[in-house]
Order: structure tokens, then C-alpha cells, then sequence
């Protein structure tokens, strides 16, 4: 078996990694395996087993197998998408981490919080906060 198909796999990790832009430590923890095992499988020396390849599709379902086909190249806008998701997640939750309640800050502070959630080259048009009670609240930036 020629080198280059008989780790092929393991490029096809590394590209969706990158692509991701994910670092290799950030990778591994999303996808739930060490980070020795992830080293491993990037630097060839070790091939993924069939475990590593499931906690990927758990971790980025969008993907399905077909990834694994080491014949077919990976779709560009898929992992567009789940890039968007993961940076989409990770704001999430370190403003979940500031705990900052909405309802009582003063414009300043609402402003600030607005520029928290950004994305780069997205302007945020709306939040819109659902409670448990299933009523809501909309703020828009001044």
C-alpha cells in the first residue's frame, strides 16, 4: 500500500482540523479522545481506529461518514458551517460564563455586551432571550 493512501485518513483529520480552525489540543477536547491519541494520528504514527472516526461524527454530525472516503474531498461549505457552529457555540458559552443579566444593564454595559457576541465580519441585528416560562425578551443594539 502506497504511503501516501495508507495514511490518508489521518490527512483528511489534520485538513478538517485546520479547517476548522482548531488547534490540535482544541480539536482533540472537542472531539473527546487525549491529546496524545489526536498527535499520534496527525503525525502518522498511529492510524485512527474505529472509535476515534465515531467520536468525530458525534462530535460534527453534519459530516455523516462519507468523510472517511479517503476518494471523495471534503465539502468546503460543510465545514463552513460547522465552523460557524463551533464559533457560534464557544461565544455562547463564555457569555454564559459572564453571567450578565440582560435586563439590568444600562446601555453602556448593553453595547458592550453586543461587541462580546460578534463575530468577525457579522454585526449582531438582535438577541432574543427565550425563558422557561416560554415568554421572551428582545434587545437590539442602539
Amino acid at each position: 500500500m502506497a504511503e501516501e493512501t495508507k495514511f490518508a485518513l489521518n490527512k483528511k483529520i489534520n485538513e478538517i482540523r485546520k479547517r476548522l480552525n482548531l488547534s490540535s489540543s482544541q480539536f482533540a477536547d472537542y472531539i473527546n479522545v487525549t491529546r496524545p491519541i489526536l498527535s499520534h494520528i496527525i503525525n502518522d504514527r498511529n492510524k485512527p481506529g474505529w472509535d476515534v472516526i465515531q467520536k468525530i461524527c458525534n462530535a460534527f454530525p453534519e459530516l455523516g461518514l462519507d468523510w472517511t472516503n479517503i476518494d471523495l474531498p471534503l465539502d468546503n461549505e460543510l465545514l463552513i458551517r460547522i465552523a460557524n457552529r463551533i464559533s457560534l457555540e464557544t461565544h455562547q458559552k463564555q457569555l454564559a460564563n459572564l453571567n450578565l443579566p440582560l435586563e439590568n444593564l444600562d446601555n453602556s454595559e448593553t453595547q458592550m455586551a453586543f461587541k462580546f457576541m460578534e463575530i468577525p465580519g457579522k454585526k449582531i441585528a438582535r438577541i432574543l432571550v427565550l425563558y422557561s416560562d416560554n415568554t421572551f425578551r428582545e434587545y437590539n443594539p442602539v
